[in-house]
């Protein structure tokens, strides 16, 4: 009877370890996956001044770490208006760019416009 219930902890433990390890492995493949699309990812922000109706806006955004490579697409919104106008990027390096508009209405000092990078998957 002891022999028995021996060998059937032993048979559960070594189910417990292969459940384990298969959890091990989906976690790290799920880890690596996500630290994959994290570098694919930035996201930078910078401040206007104040801005008349017409008024050119530059700013440049720095990237907390540097872009997989200089060739990726930019998306830029501006917290003051519901759709961004044209805008153009310039200075695209690895580090970061530089996006230039025209305000279509007076901007506050200190209205936040967001900047997003995303490189093509590799």
């Amino acid at each position: 009877m002891v022999e028995r219930s021996r060998t059937e902890l032993q048979r559960e433990i070594e189910r417990l370890k292969s459940q384990i390890k298969a959890i091990r492995t989906k976690q790290s493949v799920t880890s690596t996956m996500v630290t994959q699309q994290a570098k694919r990812f930035r996201v930078g922000v910078f401040v206007t001044p104040l801005t008349i109706l017409g008024g050119q806006v530059t700013g440049s955004v720095v990237w907390s770490t540097p872009m997989p490579t200089a060739e990726y697409n930019v998306d830029a919104a501006c917290s003051a208006m519901s759709t961004m106008p044209s805008y153009t990027i310039t200075n695209q390096t690895q580090n970061g760019c530089t996006v230039t508009f025209t305000a279509p209405l007076l901007l506050a000092a200190g209205t936040v416009v967001m900047v997003l990078a995303v490189s093509p998957a590799s």
